[in-house]
């Protein structure tokens, strides 16, 4: 028995960070939304009572460092089985770069693991379990359109947007989620917007509100890290983009468009260029 999950990228539209927990986290305020660039998770039972990962990708580690493992360890004890699960990822998002691909794979493997187990979890328990082990995995189980709080796990479903694409740049350098909440965290005189600007956007489906109303607190500390970052922010915005913003913790930025032909004819260019990018419509 199998199953083949769709694991769908996602972006920040708006992203800021609260306050410093006791236990070491950040709190967000984040509206993210699901973009249809997706990987394809492959899940189905081996007799070695062991969990085996394998990819198309090489750089993608293949043992327990890798969440979709974590994942599918974490749900395989809570079920108290020792049934063994091989995983094949298919691998079509960006590693490291802001678009939630090692959670979204995460975000799969509980939810394909649930349905080949008949169901014995909930999806609001599947989001419990995927928040112990990522704060990006309750959305990517949900999808769509959401304002999550907490470190992510506090969910407010919004309207996704009906005809939106995003032109995603590659700078060709990773950011450190870590490393960014420390940069964060030695600056001072932040200001907190709030994001309820965004959420009008969404509920009036308006590509024009959304690009105004873009914020990603860790992007001045990305750009005076990596410069490069606020360069190809400013070639989307230069090249006809309605907005253009670093999603997640980073390296990866996107230009917003409510024209298909517009973004693609964009991301043809700049891959001319040999800048890595990709046309993603938000679902």
């Amino acid at each position: 028995m199998n199953i083949t999950v769709s694991a769908n990228a996602k972006i920040n539209l708006f992203l800021d960070i609260t306050g410093k927990r006791e236990d070491g986290y950040h709190n967000i305020a984040s509206v993210m939304h699901s973009l249809d660039l997706h990987d394809s998770i492959n899940l189905s039972f081996n007799k070695s009572g062991k969990i085996t990962i394998s990819s198309d990708n090489p750089y993608i580690p293949a043992d327990e460092r890798n969440i979709a493992y974590k994942s599918a360890a974490k749900f395989l004890s809570e079920i108290k089985t020792s049934q063994g699960v091989s995983i094949h990822i298919a691998k079509r998002i960006p590693i490291g770069g802001g678009l939630g691909g090692s959670s979204t794979d995460g975000a799969a493997v509980l939810s394909g693991l649930n349905y080949l187990f008949g169901h014995p979890f909930t999806e609001e328990e599947l989001i419990r379990t995927g928040a112990s082990l990522s704060a990006d995995i309750p959305f990517c189980i949900k999808k769509g359109a959401a304002l999550c709080e907490g470190i992510g796990e506090i969910m407010t479903p919004l309207p996704t947007f009906s005809c939106c694409y995003a032109a995603i740049i590659n700078p060709r350098f990773s950011l450190n989620t870590k490393m960014m909440y420390e940069r964060y965290d030695n600056e001072g005189g932040k200001s907190h917007p709030t994001p309820d600007a965004m959420i009008e956007a969404l509920k009036h489906n308006s590509v024009d509100e959304a690009a105004k109303a873009l914020y990603n607190a860790f992007e001045l500390p990305a750009g005076a890290f990596r410069p490069a970052v606020l360069r190809f922010k400013e070639r989307l915005l230069a090249e006809g983009a309605k907005g253009a913003l670093m999603s997640g913790s980073g390296s990866y930025v996107y230009g917003l468009f409510d024209n298909y032909s517009y973004c693609n004819a964009l991301c043809e260019k700049l891959s001319s260029e040999n800048i890595y990018t990709v046309c993603a419509r938000v679902i």
